[in-house]
């Protein structure tokens, strides 16, 4: 697959997200879900890449614009397909000192 030609256009959805957040051992973890299509196969290694989209006019700079920012801050982020169906976008952050 070249990961610069686009998937198949997806179809509009309702957009329902879920953003829950957590604190534990020095970490904040934020889940953000959704309930549309997921992740396609073809695309997992790729969706974190520059310019790598699934949909009509996209820029495909909004899951690695996370990561960067994820990363240099000393977090991470991984995404993943719900088994309810969607995909949800996981990132951590260490909490400041003296903060949470």
């Amino acid at each position: 697959m070249d990961r610069h030609a686009p998937l198949p256009a997806i179809e509009r959805l309702v957009r329902n997200l879920t953003v829950t957040t957590s604190c534990s051992e020095g970490n904040v973890r934020v889940p953000v879900a959704d309930r549309g299509k997921g992740i396609v196969d073809s695309g997992r290694p790729y969706v974190f890449d520059p310019v790598f989209t699934t949909k009509t006019g996209g820029l495909g700079m909004g899951p690695a614009i996370c990561r960067r920012v994820a990363e240099s801050c000393g977090g991470r982020i991984r995404a993943e397909n719900n088994p309810e169906g969607g995909a949800a976008f996981h990132f951590e952050l260490a909490v400041a000192a003296g903060g949470a």
